[in-house]
């Protein structure tokens, strides 16, 4: 090629604008344009004429070229020129691509190099442009790194076409979903999900007014399966702010649906039955009398249960049995009641049972049901049946009822008259009933008692008893009594029946052990001179065997000696629970305790059941005693009992004595010793304490 040919054809290259330079064949740049000047901050004057400036820009390019020209034999080979050469024969130029150092910064650049021949054929020269793709190649890096991390992302992508078409999701989303890439690309987001709990429209209607939509979306996977999906949807405006896209970010939070429905579950159901608890059970029916004042006010009834026989199946066959009953029995009340129906157990062997929007009719016709399915429901623990039953207490959710506490009060009430009545049976709570109004006595009881054992409401009385063969010996039975400030101390009987129902006489018997014990060990002298102290024990402390761990350990931290001690349990009480009252004589008799049978007499098979109670004492029965002087039945009865004693080796005591001649009588007869009002009334233990301590006194005084 001539000189001048050349030069017009370098004069070309330099107008195009294009980044270009040639290199000649004694490998020195020839060509340098205006562009190139620009691109990397080497002026023309630098490079025109050398290699040297250039070549160590080149080098740092040289790194990529192995893996990215499109001969790869060039990779051994250092000679630019052979590389072009037989790229060219083949009608192919070298392309390459690299980041690279020169004095305007750090650029990516494209380099394309051609081979330049003469007519001749022979090479003469190399041409090669240069390209920017700096602003490229960083957007490039930065997708990269931003498809890795969707890729990789814990959540579920998705990017939605604005009509809903599916253009691209992430592994995450088709994990979760089930579904495979080509399932769900161009497919609409509502077909793929299948909504439960709210309508796409809503969606799409929230992220065309405010460009978003936050919540929590019940769907359906491929297998039909439900998940929750916590989302976020926003919108992606194009230059003309119209929405291009929708992308959405995901994440299945069904796990914490169903730990919280789990919590929620434990939180409102009884463990043992799966019905619902007291909590729930309060909270409904506080729900349901709320709403007594609204226009429109529905009926609604409330049963509340009690399992009668429950503690025998507990006692003779174990918790795990009686657990298996509670079980049992909650499904027969599934069974009989409506889904919209609150059933639930309140505690230990009772039940509750709402019934919602029911008039009274409805309500007796449901527990009619009830005591019919239960009169044929057996339960069977090991080859033995057992035959339980219903008593249940109806009340209405009216307007005369002030609050929750009334209303489960009523319900109790009404519970307990049925068992009153004849138990396995309905009855209906009514302000005017006097079997209720008894109940109502009662409760009212229950508050006063529990105040009293936590406020020190109860005193402690005595009453002597006189042994007719060693009138010396100092012997009291002691009795308790309830304060009251304006009534004075009340006796027993106002508040030991309501007590003994409600299941707190144990309560009871234990704080008067406690009092005793505290008043022997504080007082020395009333200690030394009491010849013996006895002491009443209900039936429910009888079968309680924590109440016979409590007595012995009494005896095992305490100085004072258990001979000082008679405890007195009834004829009925002992029969109904022989063996552990039998358990619980022959324990403590080991600490030198007494124990007499009271009211002896008034059972029907008093002496067949004596042999197996190893009692030291029977006190017979007041009603034996008042009309002794007068009744030769009851005189007979006396000798009778007082001639088994004597073969059984035991002492008698007489009961109800209030007169001389009855003291007499009863003498003549044999009898050991004597109480009654005759005898001695009851009086505050404090007044025994201040005249044994006068004794003393006058003693050391006398002295």
């Amino acid at each position: 090629m001539q000189g001048s040919e050349a030069d017009n054809h370098l004069e070309w290259l330099n107008s195009i604008g294009a980044a270009t330079f040639v290199i000649s064949t004694d490998r020195k740049v020839i060509f340098w344009n205006d562009a190139c000047e620009v691109m990397t901050g080497i002026k023309s004057s630098q490079v025109l004429n050398t290699g040297e400036h250039w070549r160590g820009f080149y080098e740092s390019a040289r790194p990529c070229l192995a893996d990215m020209v499109l001969d790869q034999d060039w990779a051994q080979k250092s000679d630019l020129y052979d590389h072009v050469q037989r790229a060219s024969s083949r009608r192919r130029g070298l392309v390459a691509r690299n980041w690279c150092h020169t004095p305007a910064g750090k650029k990516f650049l494209i380099f394309e190099a051609t081979a330049i021949y003469d007519d001749d054929g022979d090479i003469y020269g190399v041409i090669e442009t240069l390209s920017d793709a700096t602003n490229l190649k960083i957007m490039e890096e930065k997708l990269q790194v931003f498809s890795r991390a969707i890729s990789n992302s814990s959540s579920a992508i998705v990017i939605q076409e604005p009509d809903g078409r599916i253009e691209f999701v992430n592994p995450k989303y088709l994990e979760i979903t089930g579904y495979s890439y080509e399932e769900v690309i161009d497919r609409s987001i509502a077909d793929i999900r299948r909504l439960v709990n709210i309508s796409e429209e809503r969606i799409r209607e929230s992220i065309w007014e405010s460009g978003e939509w936050k919540g929590e979306l019940q769907c359906r996977r491929k297998d039909g399966s439900l998940y929750w999906d916590r989302c976020s949807i926003s919108s992606v405006l194009d230059e003309s702010d119209e929405i291009c896209h929708l992308v959405g970010v995901h994440e299945d939070v069904t796990h914490e649906y169903e730990l919280t429905a789990q919590l929620n579950y434990e939180a409102s159901h009884d463990p043992l039955t799966g019905l619902h608890n007291r909590r729930e059970f309060e909270r409904q029916a506080t729900l349901l009398l709320s709403e007594r004042t609204s226009p429109r006010a529905r009926s609604h009834c409330l049963c509340f249960i009690d399992l009668d026989h429950f503690k025998v199946v507990n006692d003779s066959c174990g918790h795990a049995a009686g657990d298996e009953l509670l079980r049992q029995v909650a499904q027969l009340l599934n069974k009989t009641t409506r889904k919209t129906d609150t059933v639930a157990r309140l505690g230990g062997d009772e039940f509750a049972i709402i019934l919602d929007n029911s008039e009274l009719r409805n309500a007796l016709r449901v527990t009619q049901s009830l005591i019919k399915a239960i009169q044929e429901f057996r339960f069977f623990h090991e080859e033995k049946s057992f035959k339980i039953g219903f008593s249940i207490g109806v009340v209405e959710f009216d307007n005369t009822v002030a609050n929750l506490q009334e209303l489960l009060r009523n319900a109790d009430a009404a519970c307990y008259a049925a068992k009153d009545l004849g138990r396995n049976r309905v009855h209906v709570y009514q302000e005017d009933n006097e079997e209720l109004a008894k109940r109502h006595g009662e409760m009212r009881w229950i508050t006063r008692i529990h105040d009293a054992l936590e406020n020190d409401g109860f005193r402690l009385y005595v009453q002597r008893i006189e042994s007719l063969t060693s009138p010396q010996d100092l012997h009291h039975e002691v009795l308790i009594r309830m304060r009251d400030p304006q009534a004075g101390d009340l006796p027993p009987g106002a508040f030991l029946p309501a007590a003994e129902r409600y299941q707190l006489v144990s309560s009871i018997d234990r704080w008067v052990v406690d009092e005793v014990f505290r008043v022997l060990e504080d007082n020395q002298a009333l200690c030394d001179s009491v010849g013996q102290v006895s002491i009443n024990l209900s039936g429910h402390s009888i079968g309680d065997a924590t109440f016979h761990d409590y007595l012995a350990a009494k005896f095992e931290q305490s100085a004072i000696p258990g001979g000082k001690f008679c405890f007195e349990i009834t004829e009925t009480a002992s029969i109904s629970k022989l063996d552990l009252a039998r358990e619980l004589i022959e324990r403590l008799k080991r600490h030198g305790c007494h124990f007499a049978l009271d009211d002896f007499g008034s059972g029907l098979s008093s002496f067949g059941y004596l042999k197996h109670l190893p009692v030291d004492i029977l006190k017979i029965d007041g009603v034996f005693i008042r009309d002794i002087a007068h009744d030769e039945v009851d005189l007979a009865m006396v000798k009778s009992i007082h001639s088994v004693a004597q073969i059984l080796n035991l002492k008698t005591t007489a009961e109800f004595v209030e007169d001389e001649a009855t003291k007499a009588l009863l003498a003549e007869v044999g009898i050991d010793s004597v109480q009654g009002y005759g005898i001695g009334k009851p009086f505050p233990i404090e007044q025994l304490i201040a005249f044994h301590s006068a004794d003393v006194s006058g003693a050391l005084r006398g002295s």
